[in-house]
């Protein structure tokens, strides 16, 4: 996943994950969040990044250190299994 923001005085900021899905071993208030494959039996959310209008309904929110920059907030979409 790419994100970019945009700067006028220089090149966009730009974050790379390499993960799109997650499983929490933790619970919401304590999120303990692994990376795992998103075709594994493990994965229980998709992780995108929120569109400007932010996260769909039934979305979560990932903890802001789970993302790169600490700063990013990342939805997690529910997986159907």
């Amino acid at each position: 996943m790419l994100r970019q923001k945009t700067r006028l005085s220089r090149k966009p900021d730009t974050w790379r994950y390499e993960w799109d899905a997650a499983r929490n071993d933790g619970s919401w208030s304590d999120q303990d969040l692994k990376t795992v494959s998103c075709g594994s039996s493990d994965a229980q959310f998709r992780v995108t990044e929120p569109p400007e209008a932010g996260c769909p309904a039934g979305d979560l929110l990932a903890g802001l250190e789970y993302s790169e920059d600490q700063a990013t907030t990342l939805c997690l979409h529910p997986l159907e299994r």
